[in-house]
């Protein structure tokens, strides 16, 4: 008969354990900012282009130098549900764009250009120093599975400061570019939207997270949230010959409200 108490007593715990937890469960929305970049390679010495007799290696360690931050955005609804006294699994859906920039400086006359940008070549003769900042935009429908472990919460238990770690599943929606044209301009136009960046994008990739979590209580029902965030993709968001892994500091900053707030107080 004990044997048979403490065999119920480990599943229904679980059990207690796992409804406890989901009636204290919450979603939130956030929306996000931050700064985003790549690093690009190639081993292939197959020619990328043969007008230049350039190998798709050469092309990507010339160009790496050349590669800069640009800023990005998000937003997410997450359902955040507890698991411990100490630990929260954070699932969301929302939206990402990833990418870098590729800046192309003191551009003279004849040097080319991205094709769709006027001739693909440069017409224009001036004194003026002109550049062009290419800002490559992949975006992604994301589904973030994250983990938060609490390490510290005050005195008056409104504030909890947790650590974050996890990974992102991306979906790919579309990628283009944006080339926007400094000191001189190409029939009459200083921004360029290009459909395509040029890299044969994956449609799904992988996102490696790490951060933390500050939950601030405003009152009952509800609270804010604040979580600083480094992804990573560890495997490249294009296929070959030319890979892309893109990373990216966010900041998401929301508010988490209560399953239980449009309850009558009893």
């Amino acid at each position: 008969m004990r044997a048979a108490i403490l065999t119920l007593l480990s599943f229904s715990l679980p059990i207690v354990s796992f409804a406890q937890s989901k009636e204290n469960a919450s979603y939130s929305l956030t929306v996000g900012a931050g700064f985003t970049n790549a690093s690009i390679h190639s081993s292939s010495n197959d020619i990328a282009f043969a007008k230049q007799q350039v190998s798709f290696k050469t092309y990507a360690d010339s160009i790496q130098n050349k590669i800069t931050w640009r800023a990005n955005f998000s937003a997410h609804l997450w359902y955040n549900m507890p698991v411990s006294n100490k630990l929260t699994l954070q699932l969301g859906l929302g939206y990402t764009d990833l990418g870098f920039r590729r800046e192309q400086n003191d551009i003279k006359l004849a040097d080319e250009t991205y094709p769709g940008i006027g001739e693909g070549k440069l017409l224009e003769f001036s004194n003026n120093k002109k550049d062009i900042y290419y800002d490559y935009r992949f975006h992604y429908i994301q589904v973030p599975v994250w983990l938060n472990y609490n390490v510290f919460q005050s005195k008056d238990f409104k504030t909890n400061v947790q650590l974050t770690g996890g990974l992102s599943v991306n979906i790919l929606a579309k990628h283009h570019l944006t080339a926007k044209l400094q000191n001189f301009s190409v029939d009459e136009e200083e921004k360029f939207q290009i459909d395509s960046t040029g890299y044969d994008a994956r449609t799904l990739s992988l996102n490696l997270n790490a951060g933390m979590r500050i939950v601030h209580k405003l009152d009952k029902k509800t609270t804010l949230v604040f979580q600083p965030m480094f992804g990573y993709q560890p495997i490249s968001s294009t296929n070959e010959p030319l890979s892309v892994n893109a990373y990216q500091f966010m900041l998401h900053a929301g508010i988490i409200l209560d399953l239980n707030m449009f309850k009558n107080d009893k």
